[in-house]
């Protein structure tokens, strides 16, 4: 059966090879060890990348998992498979296969050589990587061998594999080596000996890896890929494997594509369009992108603190954000308690009135800088999620407590308002270096987005800029008033761009957010009022701003391409996309605190404003801009919650910021509890 599999066929033997080395469910940290000699010659070579292995069918049973990878690899687009059937899934705009086509019609030939057959079954789902869209298999050949000691009780032989490897070299072009060792022991119930038995599978590996490495030709290529995570990750939201390119064109260094513009990052979906260039072929329709190699030392090392940080950012992202709101609430909480209509108090609650008032303007200030504080966390490299928590918590109050004593109340809101718009905005310019590390911007790990504005830099940057008009535009309303409206709406412009622009922020639904929030404030800022005339003029500029988001992206290479472009070209794949994102965001809503957290902060401002509706013109001079804030911040609200995935996420800090600015500005106006040098003081700060 063997000789009929690899038969040679009829012409010259093939140019060059490519060889794929499927490892399923191992981490960089298990490649790492120091007792595999290959893996170490592979890192000393190869160039090397965090994998993306996020399909569309998210499953906690290993051979599901296995199954998806392997389609989605050949797809060059996320999908997924049955692994019983073997077949793919049909989702919208993709096409099982595309590699395999590709591959057969310029006359390549593959193979398969290995299982993860075991005692629960055949396994031989990675066969889908290579097969060709009308479901044609390569030729495979099985080399597990019986073993009662290892899981499944069947095992791979690193001796037949390489026998098999090279006897199929002369009549094949690509080969997939499957060893599946690792494999079985993700799917075994025994947790007893797992590290033992893991070791073993590697140790098999890396025999397969120095077979393959010593066979390769300076035109040959190798490719080491686990695309698949172990169950334990998987059940985190971690969704990272690893691989290694070794070949013509990939040096030592580090691995990059179009999809994730971030050197040491690529996904699966990059692997089917890298390998058809490797023969000058082009896939047409995928998701994917050519991944390259970018030069850098101690590639394996720096890989290795990258992944160590963003998955500590993720993991400690849930505590965090939870630590946010309930901060968040109870400020908000206190506030009203402040705020609260009295009878009039005897001398002893005066003090205590005026106790509690300062621990609440101290805490609304420490609410408005914790999003910030939480967006540059990763700079510190916390160690735990205490650490983490302490330390944000300790920069935020710290911050809070010196820019209160120093500059007042009013203006300590507004310094951080204008750098909680302004750090993630400088960051997304230079490459978000702090965002990628933050706990607001860690998408990397689950494979949700890899550069740019997430919906919770969208939700910090609009929020805050509304908020902080409201402190600075409010003093001398109308003095300069073209000249000040002609500024900040620039610097709407600007922000909008930077969030949205394919090349940046690559945030589509800042467009929504954004444009007709910033149109409404500016109207304010202008003196004027919203018309039904206005409104149709601010839904038009908003139609206008996307239709141009769109056009900028379809009109770059697809190497360069966001996801903007693709999907509105593939009108099946935006419904899919709109529907999976409409019920993440349901999900968030009604099993998490974002949405009861949005409901507190809009509550305690309409509580504010019932019980003290002068309080604005008292604190910041007639005419106030902060109902004209208020009015844009609640359009940017609704408008987070309809046009962005995880809307809650996004609308949340944009209620934080009008919450804690409006309650902070009433409190600081209440003269039951503040002296008349107090308020003296808060009113120069305004103005100033």
């Amino acid at each position: 059966m063997l000789s009929l599999i690899l038969q040679s066929p009829a012409g010259a033997e093939p140019r060059r090879h490519v060889y794929i080395l499927w490892v399923d469910a191992t981490t960089l940290s298990d490649w790492s060890k120091p007792s595999l000699s290959n893996f170490a010659q592979l890192f000393a070579g190869a160039s090397l990348a965090l994998l993306s292995t996020r399909t569309e069918n998210e499953s906690l049973d290993p051979a599901t998992l296995r199954a998806n990878a392997a389609v989605t690899f050949g797809a060059g687009s996320r999908s997924g498979a049955d692994p019983v059937t073997d077949k793919p899934l049909p989702f919208a705009g993709v096409r099982p296969g595309i590699l395999g086509d590709a591959l057969t019609q310029a006359g390549h030939r593959t193979l398969i050589i290995g299982d993860a057959d075991g005692a629960d079954g055949r396994d031989r789902s990675t066969r889908l990587a290579l097969s060709t869209s009308r479901g044609v298999v390569p030729p495979e050949f099985a080399i597990s061998v019986r073993d009662a000691s290892f899981p499944q009780g069947l095992v791979s032989s690193p001796e037949l594999i390489a026998r098999t490897i090279s006897s199929a070299r002369p009549s094949y072009d690509v080969i997939l080596i499957d060893p599946g060792d690792t494999e079985r022991v993700e799917r075994s119930n025994e947790t007893t000996h797992r590290d033992k038995d893991l070791a073993r599978a590697m140790h098999h590996v890396d025999a397969v890896l120095g077979v393959v490495t010593r066979l390769l030709e300076p035109s040959d290529s190798l490719i080491v890929v686990s695309a698949t995570n172990s169950v334990s990750r998987q059940r985190r939201g971690i969704r990272l494997g690893v691989v290694a390119i070794q070949g013509p064109g990939y040096s030592a260094g580090l691995l990059r594509s179009g999809t994730t513009r971030r050197s040491g990052v690529i996904s699966v979906i990059d692997l089917a369009p890298t390998i058809a260039a490797m023969y000058d072929l082009s896939l047409n329709g995928v998701q994917g992108r050519i991944a390259s190699s970018i030069s850098a030392g101690e590639a394996a090392a720096k890989l290795t603190r990258f992944e160590r940080e963003i998955l500590d950012s993720w993991l400690f992202r849930r505590g965090l954000t939870r630590g946010l709101l309930v901060e968040g609430m109870f400020a908000a909480a206190l506030g009203l308690m402040v705020l609260r209509p009295k009878t009039k108090p005897t001398p002893n609650r005066r003090r205590l009135r005026r106790l509690v008032r300062e621990a609440a303007l101290t805490l609304l200030i420490t609410a408005t800088a914790t999003p910030l504080s939480l967006y540059v966390l990763g700079a510190f490299h916390p160690s735990s999620l205490l650490v983490a928590a302490s330390e944000a918590f300790a920069l935020a109050l710290a911050t809070a407590l010196l820019l209160r004593a120093t500059v007042g109340t009013t203006r300590s809101l507004a310094t951080l308002l204008v750098l909680s718009a302004g750090v993630p905005l400088i960051d997304i310019i230079v490459g978000d270096p702090l965002g990628v590390r933050s706990p607001l911007g860690a998408q990397i790990v689950v494979g949700a987005r890899f550069f740019g504005a997430g919906g919770d830099v969208l939700g910090i940057v609009v929020g805050a800029e509304l908020a902080a008009v409201a402190l600075l535009a409010s003093p001398h309303p109308t003095r300069r008033r073209g000249m000040r409206t002609a500024v900040m709406a620039s610097l709407f412009v600007v922000t909008t761009w930077v969030l949205s622009a394919p090349s940046l922020g690559s945030k589509f639904g800042a467009v929504f957010t954004a444009v007709p929030a910033f149109a409404v404030i500016t109207i304010f800022l202008a003196g004027g009022r919203p018309t039904k005339r206005s409104v149709i003029w601010v839904g038009l500029a908003t139609l206008s701003v996307a239709l141009i988001v769109v056009a900028a992206d379809a009109l770059r290479s697809h190497q360069q391409q966001s996801h903007i472009a693709p999907a509105f070209g593939n009108p099946g794949s935006l419904h899919a996309v709109v529907l999976r994102k409409l019920l993440a965001d349901w999900r968030l809503a009604t099993h998490t605190l974002w949405l009861p957290a949005i409901a507190v902060f809009a509550g305690s401002v309409a509580l504010a404003y019932r019980w003290r509706s002068g309080a604005a013109t008292s604190a910041l001079g007639s005419p106030s801009t902060l109902p004209g804030a208020l009015t844009a911040t609640v359009i940017a609200g609704l408008a987070a919650l309809a046009f962005n995935d995880t809307g809650v996420v996004t609308a949340t800090p944009i209620a934080l910021y009008g919450a804690a600015v409006t309650l902070a500005v009433f409190i600081s106006a209440d003269s039951s509890l503040t002296t008349s040098s107090e308020q003296g003081s808060d009113r120069s700060s305004a103005r100033a």
